[in-house]
């Protein structure tokens, strides 16, 4: 009785599933690279946006004044008013 097929059918499928397993690890590794820069390039572009955004709207707000006029607190100006 020859044992040598036998023994030799269980280690060709042992290399067959660890090449199948880091051909799995390798794509499973590049589509979580992807996926991570996707997610911070559309996390950069939404605060880019909301930046913009907060610039036009601050263009739009009226100037206040704090003071209508001027309001003399030294006593030398409270005496010449």
């Amino acid at each position: 009785m020859s044992q040598g097929p036998v023994h030799a059918a269980p280690t060709a499928l042992d290399a067959e599933f660890k090449q199948q397993a880091v051909t799995m690890a390798t794509e499973f590794y590049r589509v979580i690279k992807v996926a991570l820069s996707e997610s911070i390039t559309s996390m950069f572009s939404m605060a880019l946006s909301i930046v913009i955004l907060g610039l036009i709207i601050i263009c739009f707000i009226p100037v206040l004044t704090l003071r209508s006029g001027h309001v003399p607190t030294d006593k030398t100006q409270l005496e010449k008013a």
